[in-house]
């Protein structure tokens, strides 16, 4: 990687007191900038001057800029922290949990080079296998309930970011993300919240790409059922007794939306869950 010493020299350091985040989304963007210019430590330094003379901003918005030709620049200074757990500015206003990826270029009508997806997707995988972030998965936040783990800009608010050729590659490179991610020996850890309609004390729903887990936190009766989008059951559990957890291995199921469906303590509870 490109450190901020080699693309920042001679250029003002940023100077403030900088956040930790905790990254569950990995937010990608494009500069919206030229796809000719191939001075990408011109763009790079460029970009760092308007975020901090024109929108006065502390440092450049993003963690990482991936150029076209594959390098990936170190974006914002983390200082005494860590490049990819830094706060950033480039997500809506709402950056908390959040690390930024800026491709280099323009991606409304063209597609992004091979080199720098390459990029982007080996940076992806490393950030995701350290942190035990689902490549496939999703995971609240304050602007999208259902935000992607790699997510677009748009996802968070009304932008074109990140183009619309890139962002109807997110869902590709996704998969691709996760085929690294399990090559390289990666697990994701669950991604738990308490299931709609319910109180936590009660019940808690933990998701991964390979397994749907529901505990039970009060209660020892309860039967889970999951139907498909026509209404056909295709899973049943019951339980009595000593048992607080059920395990189900999504890998068996059809790529599609479900919905699942709780009695416990002769309360309902429901939430949706996606196959892919």
């Amino acid at each position: 990687m490109i450190e901020q010493s080699a693309w920042r020299e001679g250029l003002p350091d940023p100077s403030y007191e900088r956040i930790k985040t905790t990254v569950h989304n990995v937010i990608v963007h494009h500069s919206a900038g030229s796809n000719t210019d191939t001075n990408y430590t011109g763009i790079v330094r460029n970009i760092y001057i308007y975020h901090t003379e024109i929108r006065g901003w502390s440092d450049i918005g993003y963690n990482y800029l991936v150029a076209p030709d594959g390098a990936i620049f170190k974006g914002r200074d983390p200082g005494s922290l860590e490049q990819d757990n830094v706060l950033g500015a480039h997500f809506c206003a709402a950056n908390s949990g959040t690390m930024g990826i800026c491709i280099l270029g323009t991606y409304t009508e063209v597609s992004p080079a091979p080199e720098s997806i390459a990029s982007l997707k080996l940076l992806v995988n490393w950030k995701l296998g350290k942190d035990s972030l689902d490549p496939v998965g999703t995971h609240p936040h304050l602007l999208n309930a259902s935000l992607p783990v790699i997510a677009g800009h748009r996802d968070g608010c009304a932008t074109e970011c990140p183009g619309e050729i890139l962002y109807q590659s997110l869902n590709g490179i996704r998969y691709d993300v996760q085929e690294i991610f399990r090559a390289c020996g990666y697990r994701a850890k669950p991604v738990e919240t308490a299931i709609k309609n319910s109180a936590s004390s009660v019940l808690t729903i933990s998701y991964t790409a390979e397994t749907l887990s529901i505990r039970f936190n009060e209660g020892r009766n309860w039967q889970l059922k999951l139907f498909d989008l026509l209404g056909r059951e295709v899973y049943r559990s019951n339980q009595q007794g000593s048992s607080d957890e059920v395990i189900l291995f999504t890998d068996d199921l059809a790529t599609g939306v479900y919905l699942i469906k709780i009695l416990c303590n002769g309360n309902v509870y429901t939430d949706k869950l996606i196959c892919r």
